[in-house]
């Protein structure tokens, strides 16, 4: 917001706020810890003591809303749960809040199938990861 352009409005012109623009796959900062990584997400192992998922680094990804129920990220969990915010970065603050407050030590960990795991936070909420590799870095995204 610290870029700003001059647009014409009834024969004057004013100074409007030019919001950053962030691609979809940006990383945001988590506010409690200072970095990238929300949480951790340990290995998932089935009852025999195979792995069924690797655990991995929770980030939250600026993101993208696609309709109901469909979409990933900060743009999503805004749309979809945060509407009565109107404002992006104050929206930005309180979903990035949030989050961190679902994902501290010793929420628990919930795996159904698939490349999915809940996690459930009493009086908190509830945050869905998915799986995300990218090479041999395997890492969950909200």
């Amino acid at each position: 917001m610290d870029v700003h352009v001059r647009r014409r409005r009834r024969d004057r012109w004013t100074p409007v706020a030019n919001p950053r623009r962030r691609h979809r796959e940006e990383r945001l900062l988590c506010p409690v810890r200072g970095t990238e990584a929300f949480a951790r997400v340990p290995d998932i192992r089935d009852r025999n003591g195979a792995i069924v998922l690797p655990g991995g680094d929770v980030f939250l990804r600026y993101g993208q809303h696609l309709g109901p129920h469909r979409g990933f990220g900060f743009m999503h969990i805004w749309k979809e749960h945060a509407v009565s915010i109107e404002d992006h970065d104050a929206a930005l603050d309180v979903v990035r809040h949030e989050v961190a407050r679902v994902l501290r030590p010793g929420t628990g960990v919930h795996y159904e199938g698939g490349d999915r795991v809940v996690c459930f936070r009493p009086r908190s909420g509830v945050a869905v990861l998915e799986l995300r590799e990218q090479g041999r870095y395997v890492h969950y995204s909200s």
